[in-house]
Protein backbone atom coordinates (compact mmCIF):
# COMPACT_ATOMS: atom_id res chain seq x y z
CA UNK A 1 0.00 0.00 0.00
CA UNK A 2 1.35 3.43 -0.96
CA UNK A 3 0.42 6.81 0.51
CA UNK A 4 1.70 10.25 -0.49
CA UNK A 5 1.83 13.24 1.88
CA UNK A 6 2.30 16.79 0.63
CA UNK A 7 5.01 18.75 2.43
CA UNK A 8 5.95 22.42 2.48
CA UNK A 9 8.10 23.75 -0.33
CA UNK A 10 6.36 21.79 -3.11
CA UNK A 11 7.81 18.53 -1.78
CA UNK A 12 6.17 15.22 -0.96
CA UNK A 13 6.74 12.14 1.17
CA UNK A 14 5.83 8.67 -0.12
CA UNK A 15 4.96 6.03 2.47
CA UNK A 16 5.05 2.34 1.48
CA UNK A 17 3.46 -0.22 3.82
CA UNK A 18 4.64 -3.79 3.25
CA UNK A 19 4.29 -7.29 4.66
CA UNK A 20 6.95 -9.72 3.48
CA UNK A 21 6.61 -13.50 3.16
CA UNK A 22 7.79 -15.65 6.06
CA UNK A 23 10.68 -18.11 6.04
CA UNK A 24 8.31 -20.98 5.24
CA UNK A 25 7.20 -19.44 1.93
CA UNK A 26 8.74 -20.53 -1.36
CA UNK A 27 11.53 -18.61 -3.11
CA UNK A 28 9.14 -17.71 -5.94
CA UNK A 29 6.81 -15.87 -3.54
CA UNK A 30 9.73 -14.03 -1.91
CA UNK A 31 11.16 -13.04 -5.29
CA UNK A 32 7.78 -11.71 -6.44
CA UNK A 33 7.40 -9.64 -3.24
CA UNK A 34 10.79 -7.95 -3.56
CA UNK A 35 10.24 -7.38 -7.28
CA UNK A 36 6.97 -5.59 -6.48
CA UNK A 37 8.71 -3.62 -3.73
CA UNK A 38 11.47 -2.56 -6.12
CA UNK A 39 8.85 -1.41 -8.64
CA UNK A 40 7.17 0.75 -5.97
CA UNK A 41 10.49 2.23 -4.88
CA UNK A 42 11.55 2.94 -8.48
CA UNK A 43 8.18 4.62 -9.16
CA UNK A 44 8.81 7.12 -6.35
CA UNK A 45 10.28 10.42 -7.53
CA UNK A 46 13.87 10.98 -6.46
CA UNK A 47 12.89 14.36 -4.99
CA UNK A 48 10.31 12.74 -2.67
CA UNK A 49 11.13 11.56 0.81
CA UNK A 50 10.69 7.79 0.96
CA UNK A 51 9.43 5.96 4.04
CA UNK A 52 9.00 2.16 4.01
CA UNK A 53 7.18 0.61 6.97
CA UNK A 54 6.46 -3.07 7.42
CA UNK A 55 6.83 -6.50 8.89
CA UNK A 56 9.58 -7.97 6.70
CA UNK A 57 9.92 -11.28 8.60
CA UNK A 58 13.68 -10.85 8.22
CA UNK A 59 16.68 -10.52 10.52
CA UNK A 60 19.34 -8.18 9.14
CA UNK A 61 21.87 -8.84 11.90
CA UNK A 62 24.59 -6.48 13.12
CA UNK A 63 27.36 -6.69 10.49
CA UNK A 64 27.45 -2.98 9.76
CA UNK A 65 30.97 -3.15 8.29
CA UNK A 66 29.88 -5.41 5.43
CA UNK A 67 26.68 -3.43 4.91
CA UNK A 68 28.02 0.06 5.52
CA UNK A 69 25.32 2.68 5.02
CA UNK A 70 22.51 0.13 4.99
CA UNK A 71 22.48 -0.75 8.69
CA UNK A 72 23.93 1.09 11.64
CA UNK A 73 26.34 0.02 14.36
CA UNK A 74 23.56 -0.98 16.76
CA UNK A 75 21.89 -3.91 15.06
CA UNK A 76 21.12 -7.12 16.93
CA UNK A 77 21.23 -10.84 16.21
CA UNK A 78 22.39 -12.61 13.07
CA UNK A 79 21.28 -12.24 9.47
CA UNK A 80 19.07 -14.92 7.86
CA UNK A 81 18.06 -15.60 4.24
CA UNK A 82 15.14 -13.16 4.32
CA UNK A 83 17.40 -10.54 5.87
CA UNK A 84 19.87 -10.95 3.03
CA UNK A 85 17.14 -10.23 0.47
CA UNK A 86 16.15 -7.08 2.37
CA UNK A 87 19.76 -5.90 2.69
CA UNK A 88 20.37 -6.39 -1.04
CA UNK A 89 17.28 -4.36 -1.91
CA UNK A 90 18.27 -1.54 0.47
CA UNK A 91 21.81 -1.50 -0.90
CA UNK A 92 20.57 -1.28 -4.48
CA UNK A 93 18.39 1.78 -3.78
CA UNK A 94 20.64 3.49 -1.17
CA UNK A 95 18.22 2.87 1.68
CA UNK A 96 18.91 2.91 5.42
CA UNK A 97 17.29 0.67 8.09
CA UNK A 98 16.73 3.20 10.88
CA UNK A 99 16.11 0.59 13.61
CA UNK A 100 19.85 -0.10 13.71
CA UNK A 101 21.30 3.41 14.05
CA UNK A 102 20.24 4.25 17.61
CA UNK A 103 21.98 3.00 20.75
CA UNK A 104 19.06 1.71 22.80
CA UNK A 105 18.42 -1.16 25.23
CA UNK A 106 17.64 -4.46 23.55
CA UNK A 107 14.06 -4.41 24.83
CA UNK A 108 13.51 -1.18 22.87
CA UNK A 109 14.85 -2.68 19.62
CA UNK A 110 13.24 -6.11 19.37
CA UNK A 111 9.72 -6.22 17.93
CA UNK A 112 8.69 -9.90 17.66
CA UNK A 113 8.70 -12.84 20.08
CA UNK A 114 9.32 -16.37 18.81
CA UNK A 115 6.33 -18.51 19.73
CA UNK A 116 8.36 -21.55 20.84
CA UNK A 117 11.58 -20.14 22.27
CA UNK A 118 9.99 -16.90 23.55
CA UNK A 119 13.10 -15.02 22.40
CA UNK A 120 12.66 -11.51 21.04
CA UNK A 121 13.93 -10.55 17.57
CA UNK A 122 13.90 -7.51 15.27
CA UNK A 123 11.84 -8.14 12.11
CA UNK A 124 9.71 -4.94 11.81
CA UNK A 125 11.61 -2.08 10.17
CA UNK A 126 11.38 1.58 9.25
CA UNK A 127 13.47 2.28 6.13
CA UNK A 128 14.33 5.68 4.60
CA UNK A 129 16.67 7.03 1.96
CA UNK A 130 20.26 7.31 3.11
CA UNK A 131 20.21 11.01 2.25
CA UNK A 132 17.29 11.58 4.66
CA UNK A 133 19.07 10.22 7.72
CA UNK A 134 19.23 13.69 9.27
CA UNK A 135 15.41 13.78 9.41
CA UNK A 136 15.20 10.69 11.63
CA UNK A 137 14.97 11.47 15.34
CA UNK A 138 14.39 8.01 16.81
CA UNK A 139 13.09 4.55 15.91
CA UNK A 140 12.22 2.27 18.82
CA UNK A 141 9.67 -0.27 20.00
CA UNK A 142 6.94 0.46 22.54
CA UNK A 143 7.55 -1.93 25.41
CA UNK A 144 4.53 -3.42 27.13
CA UNK A 145 2.13 -2.69 24.25
CA UNK A 146 1.79 -6.22 22.84
CA UNK A 147 -2.03 -5.92 22.62
CA UNK A 148 -2.33 -9.72 22.96
CA UNK A 149 -0.09 -10.32 19.93
CA UNK A 150 3.50 -11.50 19.52
CA UNK A 151 4.52 -8.11 18.05
CA UNK A 152 5.39 -4.78 19.60
CA UNK A 153 4.45 -1.40 18.19
CA UNK A 154 7.19 0.61 16.46
CA UNK A 155 7.58 4.32 17.28
CA UNK A 156 9.21 6.42 14.59
CA UNK A 157 9.83 10.16 14.90
CA UNK A 158 11.12 12.33 12.08
CA UNK A 159 11.42 16.02 11.33
CA UNK A 160 9.10 16.91 8.47
CA UNK A 161 6.35 19.48 8.07
CA UNK A 162 3.16 18.17 6.49
CA UNK A 163 1.26 20.71 4.43
CA UNK A 164 -2.26 21.21 5.84
CA UNK A 165 -5.12 20.26 3.55
CA UNK A 166 -7.05 23.09 1.94
CA UNK A 167 -10.82 23.03 2.03
CA UNK A 168 -12.36 23.69 -1.40
CA UNK A 169 -14.08 27.04 -1.72
CA UNK A 170 -17.85 26.89 -1.43
CA UNK A 171 -17.90 23.64 0.59
CA UNK A 172 -18.61 23.99 4.28
CA UNK A 173 -18.64 21.43 7.04
CA UNK A 174 -22.19 20.56 8.08
CA UNK A 175 -22.70 21.51 11.72
CA UNK A 176 -24.22 19.10 14.21
CA UNK A 177 -27.53 20.08 15.80
CA UNK A 178 -28.45 20.45 19.46
CA UNK A 179 -31.43 18.08 19.52
CA UNK A 180 -31.45 17.94 23.33
CA UNK A 181 -33.35 21.26 23.33
CA UNK A 182 -36.33 19.48 21.78
CA UNK A 183 -37.08 18.14 25.26
CA UNK A 184 -38.19 21.66 26.23
CA UNK A 185 -41.83 22.05 25.20
CA UNK A 186 -41.69 25.77 24.38
CA UNK A 187 -38.54 25.28 22.30
CA UNK A 188 -40.11 22.41 20.37
CA UNK A 189 -43.26 24.40 19.61
CA UNK A 190 -41.20 27.39 18.47
CA UNK A 191 -39.19 25.10 16.18
CA UNK A 192 -42.35 23.57 14.63
CA UNK A 193 -43.80 27.04 14.04
CA UNK A 194 -40.60 28.29 12.38
CA UNK A 195 -40.38 25.14 10.24
CA UNK A 196 -44.00 25.50 9.08
CA UNK A 197 -43.25 29.06 8.03
CA UNK A 198 -40.22 28.05 5.95
CA UNK A 199 -41.86 24.97 4.41
CA UNK A 200 -44.88 26.99 3.33
CA UNK A 201 -42.83 28.75 0.67
CA UNK A 202 -41.02 25.55 -0.44
CA UNK A 203 -42.26 23.94 -3.66
CA UNK A 204 -41.00 20.83 -5.46
CA UNK A 205 -40.37 20.45 -9.20
CA UNK A 206 -41.44 16.77 -9.21
CA UNK A 207 -39.05 16.16 -12.10
CA UNK A 208 -35.71 16.09 -10.27
CA UNK A 209 -35.90 14.31 -6.91
CA UNK A 210 -32.24 15.08 -6.21
CA UNK A 211 -32.89 18.83 -6.37
CA UNK A 212 -36.12 18.49 -4.38
CA UNK A 213 -34.38 16.51 -1.63
CA UNK A 214 -31.50 19.02 -1.50
CA UNK A 215 -33.94 21.92 -1.14
CA UNK A 216 -35.88 20.16 1.64
CA UNK A 217 -32.87 19.18 3.73
CA UNK A 218 -31.33 22.67 3.29
CA UNK A 219 -34.48 24.35 4.62
CA UNK A 220 -34.77 21.79 7.40
CA UNK A 221 -31.15 22.05 8.51
CA UNK A 222 -31.08 25.86 8.46
CA UNK A 223 -34.31 26.05 10.47
CA UNK A 224 -33.05 23.60 13.08
CA UNK A 225 -29.73 25.45 13.29
CA UNK A 226 -31.57 28.73 13.79
CA UNK A 227 -34.00 27.37 16.39
CA UNK A 228 -31.88 24.86 18.33
CA UNK A 229 -28.29 25.86 17.66
CA UNK A 230 -25.26 23.58 17.91
CA UNK A 231 -24.35 21.44 20.94
CA UNK A 232 -21.49 22.23 23.26
CA UNK A 233 -18.47 19.96 23.34
CA UNK A 234 -19.37 16.88 25.40
CA UNK A 235 -16.37 14.63 24.73
CA UNK A 236 -15.66 12.41 27.69
CA UNK A 237 -12.18 12.70 29.09
CA UNK A 238 -10.34 11.83 32.27
CA UNK A 239 -10.81 15.30 33.77
CA UNK A 240 -14.57 15.33 33.08
CA UNK A 241 -15.15 12.50 35.54
CA UNK A 242 -13.04 14.19 38.23
CA UNK A 243 -14.19 17.78 37.76
CA UNK A 244 -15.04 18.57 41.39
CA UNK A 245 -11.82 17.12 42.75
CA UNK A 246 -9.74 18.86 40.10
CA UNK A 247 -11.29 22.23 40.95
CA UNK A 248 -10.39 21.72 44.60
CA UNK A 249 -6.85 20.81 43.63
CA UNK A 250 -6.51 23.86 41.39
CA UNK A 251 -7.72 26.14 44.20
CA UNK A 252 -5.11 24.60 46.46
CA UNK A 253 -2.48 25.09 43.79
CA UNK A 254 -3.29 28.79 43.35
CA UNK A 255 -3.29 29.32 47.11
CA UNK A 256 0.02 27.64 47.89
CA UNK A 257 1.71 28.71 44.61
CA UNK A 258 5.01 27.01 44.02
CA UNK A 259 5.28 25.22 47.37
CA UNK A 260 2.86 22.39 46.50
CA UNK A 261 2.81 22.70 42.71
CA UNK A 262 4.72 19.46 42.18
CA UNK A 263 2.43 17.50 44.51
CA UNK A 264 -0.70 18.70 42.72
CA UNK A 265 0.70 17.79 39.31
CA UNK A 266 1.60 14.29 40.53
CA UNK A 267 -1.91 13.72 41.87
CA UNK A 268 -3.43 14.91 38.59
CA UNK A 269 -1.13 12.57 36.67
CA UNK A 270 -2.14 9.63 38.87
CA UNK A 271 -5.83 10.40 38.26
CA UNK A 272 -5.23 10.55 34.51
CA UNK A 273 -3.31 7.26 34.49
CA UNK A 274 -6.02 5.55 36.56
CA UNK A 275 -8.74 6.74 34.18
CA UNK A 276 -6.79 5.60 31.11
CA UNK A 277 -6.08 2.19 32.66
CA UNK A 278 -9.77 1.71 33.46
CA UNK A 279 -10.70 2.61 29.87
CA UNK A 280 -8.04 0.20 28.53
CA UNK A 281 -9.47 -2.63 30.64
CA UNK A 282 -12.97 -1.80 29.40
CA UNK A 283 -11.88 -1.80 25.75
CA UNK A 284 -10.00 -5.07 26.22
CA UNK A 285 -13.09 -6.69 27.74
CA UNK A 286 -15.12 -5.67 24.68
CA UNK A 287 -12.38 -7.11 22.43
CA UNK A 288 -12.32 -10.42 24.32
CA UNK A 289 -16.10 -10.78 24.15
CA UNK A 290 -16.04 -10.02 20.42
CA UNK A 291 -13.38 -12.69 19.83
CA UNK A 292 -15.52 -15.21 21.75
CA UNK A 293 -18.58 -14.36 19.65
CA UNK A 294 -16.55 -14.64 16.45
CA UNK A 295 -15.35 -18.14 17.30
CA UNK A 296 -18.86 -19.22 18.31
CA UNK A 297 -20.63 -17.99 15.18
CA UNK A 298 -17.84 -19.23 12.90
CA UNK A 299 -18.53 -22.78 14.13
CA UNK A 300 -22.31 -22.35 14.03
CA UNK A 301 -22.72 -20.61 10.66
CA UNK A 302 -19.90 -22.14 8.62
CA UNK A 303 -21.71 -25.40 7.99
CA UNK A 304 -22.32 -27.14 4.64
CA UNK A 305 -25.75 -26.58 3.15
CA UNK A 306 -28.20 -29.48 3.31
CA UNK A 307 -31.04 -27.82 1.38
CA UNK A 308 -32.49 -29.74 -1.55
CA UNK A 309 -32.87 -27.40 -4.54
CA UNK A 310 -35.49 -29.69 -6.11
CA UNK A 311 -37.63 -29.39 -2.97
CA UNK A 312 -37.42 -25.63 -3.18
CA UNK A 313 -38.50 -25.73 -6.83
CA UNK A 314 -41.64 -27.68 -5.87
CA UNK A 315 -42.79 -25.03 -3.40
CA UNK A 316 -45.96 -23.17 -4.48
CA UNK A 317 -45.45 -19.64 -5.75
CA UNK A 318 -46.77 -16.83 -3.59
CA UNK A 319 -49.28 -14.50 -5.17
CA UNK A 320 -47.96 -11.08 -6.06
CA UNK A 321 -49.16 -8.36 -3.73
CA UNK A 322 -50.59 -5.60 -5.88
CA UNK A 323 -50.80 -3.37 -2.81
CA UNK A 324 -47.05 -2.85 -3.01
CA UNK A 325 -47.58 -0.80 -6.19
CA UNK A 326 -49.80 1.72 -4.36
CA UNK A 327 -48.22 5.11 -3.62
CA UNK A 328 -47.16 5.57 0.03
CA UNK A 329 -49.82 7.48 1.94
CA UNK A 330 -49.36 10.26 4.45
CA UNK A 331 -50.48 7.90 7.22
CA UNK A 332 -47.74 5.41 6.31
CA UNK A 333 -45.09 8.11 6.21
CA UNK A 334 -46.23 9.48 9.58
CA UNK A 335 -46.14 6.03 11.15
CA UNK A 336 -42.72 5.30 9.63
CA UNK A 337 -41.32 8.50 11.18
CA UNK A 338 -42.59 7.50 14.63
CA UNK A 339 -40.79 4.14 14.27
CA UNK A 340 -37.40 5.77 13.61
CA UNK A 341 -34.84 4.95 16.29
CA UNK A 342 -33.68 7.88 18.40
CA UNK A 343 -30.14 8.45 19.55
CA UNK A 344 -28.55 7.23 16.31
CA UNK A 345 -25.76 8.94 14.40
CA UNK A 346 -27.21 11.04 11.53
CA UNK A 347 -26.27 10.52 7.91
CA UNK A 348 -24.46 12.85 5.53
CA UNK A 349 -27.20 15.49 5.90
CA UNK A 350 -26.44 15.71 9.69
CA UNK A 351 -30.17 15.70 10.48
CA UNK A 352 -30.99 13.23 13.29
CA UNK A 353 -34.18 11.17 13.41
CA UNK A 354 -35.46 13.27 16.34
CA UNK A 355 -35.85 16.25 13.98
CA UNK A 356 -38.08 14.33 11.55
CA UNK A 357 -40.17 12.95 14.43
CA UNK A 358 -40.71 16.43 15.92
CA UNK A 359 -41.14 18.31 12.62
CA UNK A 360 -44.93 18.42 12.68
CA UNK A 361 -47.67 17.79 10.07
CA UNK A 362 -46.25 20.20 7.47
CA UNK A 363 -42.97 18.30 7.33
CA UNK A 364 -44.85 15.00 6.97
CA UNK A 365 -46.76 16.45 4.01
CA UNK A 366 -43.57 17.56 2.30
CA UNK A 367 -41.91 14.19 2.87
CA UNK A 368 -44.97 12.38 1.51
CA UNK A 369 -44.96 14.59 -1.58
CA UNK A 370 -41.25 13.89 -2.11
CA UNK A 371 -41.55 10.11 -1.59
CA UNK A 372 -44.48 9.87 -3.99
CA UNK A 373 -42.43 11.69 -6.64
CA UNK A 374 -39.55 9.26 -6.03
CA UNK A 375 -42.03 6.37 -6.39
CA UNK A 376 -43.36 7.63 -9.70
CA UNK A 377 -39.97 8.53 -11.19
CA UNK A 378 -38.35 5.36 -9.79
CA UNK A 379 -35.38 7.43 -8.65
CA UNK A 380 -33.76 7.84 -5.22
CA UNK A 381 -31.58 10.83 -4.27
CA UNK A 382 -27.98 10.13 -3.38
CA UNK A 383 -28.45 11.23 0.23
CA UNK A 384 -31.38 8.87 0.77
CA UNK A 385 -29.75 5.74 -0.65
CA UNK A 386 -29.13 3.22 2.11
CA UNK A 387 -32.46 3.79 3.82
CA UNK A 388 -35.34 1.34 3.28
CA UNK A 389 -39.08 1.52 3.35
CA UNK A 390 -40.77 -0.83 5.82
CA UNK A 391 -43.88 -2.11 4.07
CA UNK A 392 -44.92 -4.09 7.17
CA UNK A 393 -46.39 -0.92 8.70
Amino acid sequence: MTLQLHLFGKKAATIISAYAPTMSNSDEIKTKFYNDLEVSIAATASSDKLLILGDFNARVGSDHQSWNGVIGAHGIGKCNRNGLLLLQTCSEFDLLITNTIFQLPKRKKTSWMHLRSHHWHLIDYVIVRRSDRHDVRVTKTMCGAECWTDHRLIIYKLSIQIKPSRHPQGQRHVKHLNITRLQQEHTRLAFVEALDHHLESLSFKHTDVEADWTALKTVLHSTVLESLGVPLCTHQDWFDENDAEIRALLDEKHHLHKAYRRIVQQRLRVMQDAWQCAKAVEIQSYTDSNNTNTKHYSTVLNQPSCINKEAIARLPQVEIKQSLAVLPSIEEISKALTLLSSGKTPGSDAIPAEIYKAGGPRLVEKLTDLFQAMWKLEAVPQGVQGYYYNQSI
